[in-house]
């Protein structure tokens, strides 16, 4: 469903919030970046059978920015079309938050943009659910869930309400229209 990477020469930090989004993300995968092109990357992600890509950027060690790519593959190399982004303004880690716990191979997903009133919000949600539309189940393992409390905040839940993933929040997010 999704790779998931960073930019060149990532923070541990950066990698440690890599690897708990792996790790809550149904049929999601990690790979190192190393000095890997972005064309590089789209063709890494078309030959493991993904359609997207996620890349995390990062700012003074943190990360700051989610990139969703839509891969497909035209004429004689598989593209990456950028499908939108969210600029991150604070991210704790699993092993920060001392009431999550971590899940392993998790299979379905949901997304609860229930309180969402403004349009980032409801952008966030739409992002999300193209990129998860495989995975969705009334029934999930891991429900990401969008609020509006002091700003744009995603918490990824697992079965019973306990916190299963990293806890961000959301400064900005851009949906491009052509994907």
């Amino acid at each position: 469903m999704i790779l998931i990477t960073t930019s060149h020469r990532s923070s541990q930090r950066t990698r440690s919030f890599v690897k708990d989004l792996s790790s809550t993300i149904p049929f999601s995968e990690k790979t190192t970046r190393g000095k890997k092109t972005l064309q590089e990357l789209f063709t890494e992600t078309y030959l493991k059978g993904f359609k997207w890509l996620l890349l995390v950027d990062e700012r003074n060690g943190n990360p700051s920015r989610l990139r969703f790519y839509h891969v497909e593959f035209k004429s004689v190399k598989p593209e990456g079309v950028l499908a939108g982004w969210a600029t991150l303004r604070g991210v704790r880690l699993v092993r920060e938050n001392p009431g999550a716990v971590k899940i392993s191979n998790p299979s379905t997903i949901s997304v609860d943009y229930g309180a969402c009133t403004r349009d980032d919000c409801f952008n966030l949600a739409d992002l999300f659910l193209m990129v998860f539309s495989k995975a969705l189940s009334n029934s999930p393992d891991v429900t990401v869930k969008l609020e509006e409390e002091k700003g744009l905040g995603i918490r990824f839940l697992g079965k019973g309400g306990v916190e299963v993933g990293p806890r961000l929040r959301v400064s900005r997010v851009v949906l491009n229209e052509r994907v």
